[in-house]
């Protein structure tokens, strides 16, 4: 007999206690593990982002496979990276809206899904960080129109004399 859908995600779900000296062992045989030691000794990255929000979790009640997650006050800064510095950080979004992540082991019940419908919310494709980057990105083009619009009138004006 095969196993369920519920079966085979509360096997990935599962989550394990080990002592010190089996997560040594289990980090010398584990390849993503491997993979990333390796990017951060060759590499070297250093910090640039500070990412923070305040989220609320929820578990459903009668299927506890249902999860469903909302962020808010999604926040960032690229100074002070310290976690000891504090809450502070400039805004991703506009403080009304929302963040809403569900999980589900295969499809959402219906009465999700109605509801979903009623309210006009729809799935979108977000990431904090990738957010935050093309706000960065934005600056940093309108920064730099500025200066070469400014370095324009400049020569305009020497032109003029």
């Amino acid at each position: 007999m095969s196993p369920t859908a519920n079966q085979i995600f509360q096997r990935v779900e599962k989550k394990y206690l080990m002592s010190r000296e089996q997560w040594k062992l289990f980090k010398q045989h584990s390849s993503p593990y491997i993979e990333m030691d390796y990017f951060m000794k060759f590499y070297r990255p250093k910090p640039k982002v500070w990412l923070a929000y305040d989220r609320e979790a929820y578990v459903g009640k009668a299927d506890e496979e249902l999860r469903l997650t909302v962020d808010r006050n999604i926040r960032t800064r690229t100074r002070g990276l310290k976690l000891e510095l504090g809450e502070v950080g400039e805004r991703l979004m506009d403080e009304d809206m929302y963040l809403m992540e569900i999980k589900a082991p295969a499809a959402y019940p219906l009465w999700l899904a109605r509801l979903l419908g009623e309210l006009l919310i729809y799935p979108v494709s977000f990431s904090k960080y990738g957010s935050y980057y093309m706000a960065a990105e934005q600056k940093r083009k309108a920064a730099a129109l500025k200066e070469n619009s400014g370095q324009s009138q400049i020569k305009a004006e020497e032109e003029i004399v």
